[in-house]
């Protein structure tokens, strides 16, 4: 769900007053919004009162500035309401965020469960028709699914080998001089992370 973005803040006093009207534009007659909390006719007075003691402070007498500065917080106010409101009206569509003059602050990044598994190395091991895979551990997981394949290195012929507790495994039972490919990944509580590059080798002959 987006989120809406107030975007007021870093602004100067004047284009804090031209954006909530810009906002109020946006907002007058817009579907979307059809009852503003609090009404738009309150947005364009406490824009209004802020442009008339922005201009009343620039001589910086210091009750002037005072009131300036209580006339700004007030403004902030109301927009966090406003804000409030939209997020509420619009139910997090970004379209809807957007057609109303704020922004929609972006969301971070979904974080996989676990951290892709690193480091994969199989090599021959000592035994026929086997292969050794050892791997780095990640931190937060609690198991390792490992998948093989015989037939290439597409996702498509990956099956399901085994999963372990540990960073090492000994495959057993392949042919013979049979090239393999190799794939691992974390599994945590919340699932698992993404595979592990590709790792090929030839099982022991």
């Amino acid at each position: 769900m987006a989120k809406v973005k107030l975007g007021f803040y870093g602004l100067t006093v004047p284009e804090q007053s031209l954006r909530l009207i810009h906002i109020i534009k946006e907002m007058t007659g817009n579907v979307n919004f059809p009852n503003p909390s609090p009404t738009l006719a309150v947005m364009l007075q406490a824009a209004r009162d802020l442009s008339k003691a922005y201009e009343m402070s620039r001589n910086r007498d210091k009750e002037q500035v005072a009131i300036m500065n209580l006339r700004r917080a007030e403004l902030l106010e109301l927009v966090r309401q406003l804000g409030a409101y939209v997020q509420m009206a619009s139910m997090g569509d970004v379209e809807k965020i957007l057609s109303s003059g704020f922004g929609v602050a972006e969301l971070p990044a979904a974080r996989p469960p676990v951290a892709q598994v690193q480091k994969i190395r199989v090599r021959q091991w000592s035994s026929l028709g086997s292969l050794r895979a050892i791997w780095g551990k990640v931190t937060a997981a609690e198991a390792y699914e490992v998948q093989l394949s015989d037939s290439g290195p597409e996702d498509k012929f990956f099956k399901h080998y085994i999963t372990v507790i540990g960073s090492r495994l000994t495959i057993k039972d392949l042919v013979p001089g049979k090239i393999y490919w190799v794939r691992v990944r974390a599994v945590g509580r919340r699932g698992a992370g993404l595979w592990s590059n590709v790792s090929v080798q030839t099982a022991s002959i």
